[in-house]
């Protein structure tokens, strides 16, 4: 049978239909329509509302349910919704009107291709038929089935409404849709309720119709209901906990603006809205919500028309700048008069591809307005943005360790904000400086290694960071001219160097490294530090180099200090360090018998331990006599400078070590001054002669005689070994030379007056030594008789010469001995001071009676019988004992009563000006315990004899009156001492006080002492109460 052309008709319109819905729902693009779909419901249900819309959403087992309370479909209304065409609004009518059931309805596919209905259908008649479960069937695999399922659905939507038998007098209170989904659509479901519950704050302020949601997911249920809102705050409860939501509203023009900030964070969330959001808007960048009743979006209401080139456009694009810039004044507005606005919110500023003219312009105003006030805060100051240096491109990109290092490391030298705050910004300030002309400082690795070189005073120690430094070098490791340019990497000792004067140890030798670096910083200033090994555009450096580096230093070093340009006391030498690591090298060889010999010498003289840890192979490319040598010359010239003498046997082992060595002792050895003379001068072996006189009389008579020194010439014995060369010194050469200084001809009789007394005491010398000294001055020896009876010519000396030679053989020789005393008159003077010595000890002793008698005296009249029988004088017995009057050990005097010591007395006499006064230790300890009974007696003898002008040993004790002292306070202060002392010596380590002596100075005496009879009256009151 044929079809109708009604029949064709019908099945065309609805496979157009179906065409465009089979086409729509495969250009679906899931993760932007499981987000979009949802406004397109809240849409369409709000636009059936006047107010107080409420609505549910809710996830079920067979998928999603959307439900609201809005008015009932038409019939014709959910015929469109059928065939997917729209009723009611026309292009860029943002009126509230039901008709949003058109392409956009589409999207929400995404959710499931089946969807049951339930609802109230609103016919001509002004009855309604009720929808129950009504299927929505769009799941198909070809137009064709599409069309057909299309054409069924609506054949019973024909049948419902044409029924009359069901009309129904009220519509039910909700409209439901329950999509069907798939496991892919369930997981779509799932994402988009998430996203919904972020979202819907915003619906709220946008969307004064809408008056409660409900969300139910996953055991979870939200609740949002609108409270009391203002023009400054929508307030909403969720599950009846308040959120308040602060907005900016110009009501002329219907704008309202939402500033984001830390708890409402708009990062994934439309920054445009047309009470809905257009969702293409997500990146438009800036960090504020805009909405406009009269935005004109695009069809699809995924973003603003912006391209003003379309004349059909260009009202609508102009409206949408109008409204952009009205939005951007209000939020400016609000930015410089709160403070508590965050500038780091703000300056969320981006630029995108799509960016019209205007938006760029509008965007780069805003910046160039919110970029001086000052509300970054951080290390207790405010800053503006323009105040800070920001990272550049290259540094965000590192990863986030690296990155987070290059931080830590630059806040050392520049005020920046905390690490995460910072890298926001810094995002941002690139993107402003690229595409809004700005010129925000920015900071390069390059800008940063120059910073660090310049401000750390070129230290790694002043680095804080070691970690954050080590991994800021390996982001710039490969940009070598930077490392040749700038002083960033640290050798050994902290400095920082170019790359270029750095180098790398290929086989590191700590052993050398230390020698070195103590003793020569000029060498291991080159080798990198051991945290920066890791970089490898570094200079390898190895043993050879070492050798020719530590060569060139010792022989440097050798030649300057034989030219005398500098020396051990100019302070350009550390003597100490340089010995004990010149030696520590030496000992590393010890394959050397040498090296061996020379080490443990070293160890002994400079008191060092010997090297524990020895080098492998010692031997392969190392050179030590460079070394040796200069260790020897300054082991040398240190003994010159203190005392050659007392390290005499020293340097003749040190000699003797080399000397077995045939190239020291031909390089060093040969003209070294190291060989000592006679006088302890060291010389040139090639200038020293072997010593055959061994006289040293003889040689001080070649001295006095010739003026010069022969001992300048003659090496010190024990050294002759050590001479090159045979040239030698003897007696007979020596005695031809004094004989032919006295007498060019050396001929000595007739004797010469002026040389007589020189003759006749190298005569003396023959005559006790006839041998040698007699084969040494042959020709004076020869007529050494004749030259003698000359001496006697005059009576009188002749006269005493029999007188000598009457007496007996040993008074001869007694006088013969005398006469060989150089300083006899010093001897004779001596003696005399002996004699008066003893006179002063004598008269020492009398005085000490005299006061001993004078107190007893005093005693025995004072005091009644019966206390004169209980006290008693006792003199020390210990005085004759004493070796001087100054150092007694005893106690002259001490008072018993009872047989109980109650009182010690000590006397001192003071002989001269520049005596002291002393006490013994024992006398101290006696004084420092005895403090309230103990008295010191000083006679000033000196003082009297010099105010009398008298010169004699002898003066009474009576006479000395006035110049008698007695101290009665010196216990406290000798206490102290000793205390102190004993405290002392509970410490090993401390050096202590073994015999002392208390000095009592002549001040302390004459101000502190009291007058002898002052001292008895106290006395005798002591003994009263004793």
């Amino acid at each position: 049978m044929c079809a109708s052309y009604g029949d064709k008709r019908k099945r065309g319109f609805f496979e157009s239909s179906a065409n465009k819905i089979f086409t729509g729902i495969r250009e679906i693009v899931p993760e932007y329509a499981e987000k979009r779909a949802i406004w397109e419901l809240f849409q369409n249900a709000l636009d059936t509302v006047k107010e107080n819309g409420i609505i549910e959403i809710a996830k079920t087992d067979m998928g999603l349910l959307f439900k609201h309370n809005g008015r009932p479909f038409t019939d014709d209304e959910f015929g469109g919704l059928i065939n997917q065409y729209s009723v009611g609004k026309s292009y860029g009518d943002n009126s509230e009107k039901l008709g949003q059931y058109g392409t956009g309805f589409l999207s929400t596919h995404i959710y499931g291709k089946k969807i049951f209905v339930n609802g109230s259908l609103l016919t001509d008649d002004n009855s309604y038929r009720l929808l129950k479960d009504f299927e929505i069937d769009r799941d198909a695999v070809s137009i064709d089935e599409l069309t057909d399922k299309l054409i069924s659905q609506d054949d019973k939507i024909e049948t419902l409404c044409d029924d009359l038998k069901l009309a129904q007098k009220d519509h039910l209170q909700y409209t439901s849709f329950e999509y069907v989904a798939s496991d892919k659509g369930k997981e779509h479901i799932g994402s988009m309720l998430k996203y919904v519950e972020t979202v819907l704050p915003y619906i709220f302020c946008f969307n004064d119709k809408l008056s409660q949601v409900k969300l139910t997911y996953d055991n979870t249920t939200l609740k949002y209901q609108r409270n009391e809102s203002s023009d400054r705050e929508v307030s909403i409860m969720v599950n009846n906990e308040p959120i308040e939501v602060p907005i900016l509203k110009d009501k002329e023009n219907k704008v309202v603006v939402l500033l984001a900030n830390e708890e409402r964070i708009i990062d994934e969330i439309p920054k445009q809205f047309l009470f809905y959001p257009l969702m293409d808007t997500s990146s438009a960048g800036y960090n504020f919500i805009i909405h406009a009743n009269d935005f004109k979006p695009n069809r699809e209401r995924d973003y603003l028309h912006k391209i003003k080139e379309n004349e059909e456009l260009k009202i609508d694009v102009e409206i949408n700048e109008s409204l952009l810039k009205i939005a951007f004044e209000l939020a400016l507005k609000r930015i410089n008069e709160d403070e508590n606005v965050s500038i780091v919110d703000m300056a969320k500023i981006s630029f995108t591809a799509s960016d019209s003219s205007f938006e760029k312009d509008l965007k780069s105003k805003f910046i160039e307005n919110i970029k001086d006030i000052k509300r970054l805060e951080f290390d207790g100051k405010k800053y503006a943005l323009s105040d800070i240096e920001f990272f550049d491109e290259t540094i965000l990109q590192l990863h986030e360790q690296a990155k987070k290092e290059v931080y830590i490391l630059l806040k050392q030298f520049r005020k920046i904000p905390p690490y995460d705050t910072y890298c926001i910004l810094s995002e941002y300030i690139n993107i402003w400086n690229k595409n809004a002309d700005k010129n925000f400082n920015i900071l390069s690795l390059n800008k940063i290694a120059e910073i660090v070189s310049t401000e750390s005073g070129a230290n790694y120690e002043f680095i804080n960071s070691k970690e954050s430094y080590k991994e800021f070098i390996k982001q710039i490791r490969t940009d070598v001219t930077l490392l040749n340019k700038v002083s960033l990497i640290p050798n050994m000792h902290g400095d920082f160097k170019t790359i270029e004067n750095l180098v790398k140890w290929e086989n590191k030798e700590t052993l050398l490294i230390d020698i070195i670096n103590n003793i020569n910083a000029s060498v291991s200033e080159k080798y990198i530090h051991d945290d920066f090994e890791f970089l490898e555009n570094v200079n390898i450096y190895n043993r050879e180099r070492f050798k020719e580096d530590f060569s060139k230093f010792c022989n440097e070093l050798l030649d300057n200090l034989e030219k005398g340009k500098i020396s051990l006391s100019s302070g350009e030498i550390k003597y100490s360090y340089l010995t004990e690591y010149l030696n520590k090298f030496i000992g590393l060889n010890r394959n050397t018998q040498l090296n061996v010999d020379l080490n443990s010498f070293y160890n002994k003289i400079y008191k060092t331990e010997p090297t524990v840890e020895g080098l492998s192979s010692p031997t392969v490319e190392m050179n030590y006599q460079p070394a040796i040598k200069l260790l020897a010359n300054l082991y040398i010239k240190n003994i010159v400078k203190n005392d050659i003498k007392t390290n005499i046997n020293d340097l003749r082992e040190i000699i003797n070590i080399m000397y077995t060595n045939a190239n020291l002792r031909e390089e060093l050895l040969h003209k070294m001054e190291c060989i000592p003379n006679q006088n302890y001068c060291l010389k040139s072996q090639s200038v020293l002669k072997k010593d055959y006189v061994k006289d040293e009389v003889f040689k001080d008579e070649w001295n006095k005689i010739l003026g010069g020194d022969v001992r300048n010439d003659l090496v010190f014995d024990g050294f002759e070994c050590f001479l090159q060369h045979s040239s030698s010194v003897s007696g007979a050469e020596l005695g031809s030379q004094i004989e032919q200084k006295l007498n060019s001809e050396r001929r000595f009789i007739p004797v010469d007056k002026n040389i007589i007394e020189v003759v006749i005491g190298l005569i003396e010398k023959i005559s006790s030594k006839p041998d040698p000294w007699g084969i040494w001055l042959r020709e004076i020896n020869a007529v050494k008789e004749e030259i003698l009876m000359y001496k006697f010519q005059d009576e009188s000396t002749r006269q005493s010469l029999f007188s000598i030679l009457s007496v007996k053989p040993e008074k001869i020789n007694l006088l013969g001995e005398l006469a060989k005393i150089d300083n006899l008159s010093d001897l004779v003077r001596a003696g005399k001071e002996k004699q008066k010595e003893e006179s002063r000890k004598s008269n020492h002793l009398i005085y000490i009676n005299e006061v001993g008698l004078k107190i007893q005296d005093i005693i025995e009249s004072e005091l009644n019988s019966s206390l004169r029988d209980t006290i008693k004088i006792i003199e020390s017995t210990s005085d004759q004992k004493l070796t001087s009057v100054e150092e007694q050990n005893g106690q002259d005097f001490i008072i018993y009563k009872s047989d109980r010591p109650i009182y010690y007395i000590e006397v001192k006499s003071r002989w001269d000006s520049e005596g002291i006064v002393a006490l013994s230790k024992r006398q101290v300890e006696r004084c420092a315990n005895n403090k309230e009974n103990y008295a010191v007696i000083t006679v000033n003898v000196a003082n009297y004899k010099s105010k009398n002008k008298i010169n004699i040993e002898t003066v009474s004790f009576t006479e000395l009156k006035d110049d008698i002292s007695v101290n009665l306070d010196l216990g406290d202060e000798f206490e102290k001492l000793i205390k102190e002392n004993r405290e002392s010596e509970k410490t090993i380590d401390n050096t202590k006080l073994i015999e002392f002596r208390g000095h009592i100075p002549q001040k302390r005496i004459d101000t502190k002492g009291i007058p002898f009879e002052d001292f008895i009256d106290k006395l005798k009151v002591h003994m009263s109460n004793a």
